[in-house]
C-alpha cells in the first residue's frame, strides 16, 4: 500500500473521532442511563462562555438537536433545560412547537418562562387555548412569572371554564386569588398590592 493512499483513510477516522467526541452529536441519541459526560462538557461550554458570541454558538447547536425528529426525548429534554440558561429570540420557535407536545411541554415552558425575548411571551400566549387542561396550568403558571399583561384577556377567557383547577390557576394568574392575599395581586397585570 503507497502511503498516500492512507491519508483518506485517516481523514475518514478523524471526522469519525469529531463525531464521537462532539457532545452535541452524542445528545441526538442520550438516554438517562448512559454517562452524564456529554451533558457535563455542554454545561461546562455554557459556564465558561466568554460572552454573547460564544452563547449564541451554542444556543443554536442546542436548536439543531431540538430539531432533529431522530433526537431521544432526554436529549431534548436536556436541550430545553440548557435553553433556559443560554436561550435567546432565536430559539423560540424550535422551543414552542414542543409547548403542545405531552411530553416536552413542560421543559420548553420552562425555557421560555426564563426567555428575555418577548416573543417567548407570545408563544405561551399562543400555546395557551391549544393545549389540554393538565398544560394550561403551568401555562398560567409561566404567563404570570414572566409578569405577560398582554395576555390578561387570554387568561380572564378561562375564568368561565368548567375544570375548577385551570379557574383557581387562572385568577392566581390574575392576582386574584384570595388565598395570597393583597400582597400578591396584580401577577400579570404588573400591579402588586400591598397590605392596607
Amino acid at each position: 500500500m503507497k502511503p498516500r493512499s492512507l491519508f483518506p483513510l485517516l481523514a475518514l477516522l478523524a471526522i469519525a473521532q469529531t463525531s464521537v467526541a462532539d457532545p452535541y452529536h452524542q445528545l441526538l441519541t442520550y438516554d438517562w442511563a448512559q454517562s452524564r459526560r456529554p451533558l457535563a462538557a455542554i454545561e461546562r461550554q455554557i459556564r465558561e462562555a466568554k460572552g454573547p458570541e460564544d452563547l449564541r454558538a451554542i444556543e443554536q447547536k442546542l436548536i439543531t438537536v431540538l430539531s432533529n425528529p431522530k433526537a431521544t426525548y432526554a436529549g431534548k429534554q436536556f436541550a430545553c433545560r440548557m435553553l433556559r440558561r443560554c436561550g435567546s429570540e432565536a430559539c423560540v420557535p424550535a422551543l414552542a412547537r414542543f409547548l403542545t407536545d405531552p411530553k416536552l411541554s413542560h421543559m420548553a415552558r420552562f425555557a421560555l418562562q426564563g426567555n428575555p425575548s418577548p416573543q417567548a411571551g407570545q408563544a405561551l400566549r399562543a400555546a395557551l387555548s391549544k393545549v389540554p387542561d393538565k398544560l394550561k396550568l403551568g401555562m398560567l403558571s409561566s404567563l404570570a412569572a414572566r409578569r405577560e399583561a398582554a395576555a390578561v384577556p387570554d387568561i380572564a377567557a378561562l375564568l368561565t371554564s368548567e375544570n375548577s383547577e385551570v379557574v383557581a390557576a387562572a385568577l392566581n394568574a390574575l392576582g386574584t386569588d384570595p388565598r395570597h392575599g393583597p400582597a400578591r395581586a396584580g401577577a400579570c397585570t404588573g400591579r402588586e398590592g400591598h397590605p392596607t
